[in-house]
């Protein structure tokens, strides 16, 4: 199931307009960049409009990632979020950046690791990977069809596949 193109259109034409685009011929994520420079602190989490909106095929969906560069140099990672083919909105990027453990020990007001960092205007803060999905229905089913398609996993989560 190919899709050959997702539609963008922009919502004001007087802030910077740039289309997503993928950073490597092979790379699964489209970059998504800031129309304006901001500036975050550690512990605050902060809403981007990305000044776009998209028209995604029927039976696709974006699902918004971290850019692994943002999260390894300065602990910012975007809140995973699903754009359904259906949301026709601008798009936002929810940005939060973590505590590091010098944020939580240190007494000193002139912390590096205190101070905001400023992520420029056109910086890529995100990135989404158009993914197709389910589109079929949900089937009530007894306790008992569930018992009796077993499987070695059973009800094992959280780690339990760690378990050797």
């Amino acid at each position: 199931m190919a899709v050959e193109s997702v539609k963008i259109t922009f919502c004001d034409k007087n802030k910077l307009c740039m289309v997503p685009r993928q950073g490597t011929e092979h790379a699964a994520g489209f970059d998504i960049f800031s129309p304006e420079e901001f500036t975050i602190m550690p512990g605050d989490q902060i809403r981007i409009a990305t000044n776009f909106k998209l028209i995604i095929p029927q039976g696709w969906y974006g699902q918004v990632f971290s850019r692994s560069g943002l999260c390894a140099k300065f602990n910012i990672v975007a809140q995973a979020g699903t754009i359904d083919s259906d949301y026709r909105g601008e798009v936002s990027i929810i940005l939060y950046r973590n505590l590091s453990r010098m944020d939580i020990i240190s007494t000193k007001k002139d912390s590096a690791e205190k101070t905001g960092v400023v992520i420029p205007k056109g910086a890529a803060i995100a990135q989404i990977v158009f993914l197709p999905h389910f589109t079929g229905k949900m089937m009530e089913i007894s306790a008992d069809v569930l018992e009796e398609d077993k499987t070695s996993r059973g009800d094992g989560g959280f780690g339990s596949t760690d378990k050797k």
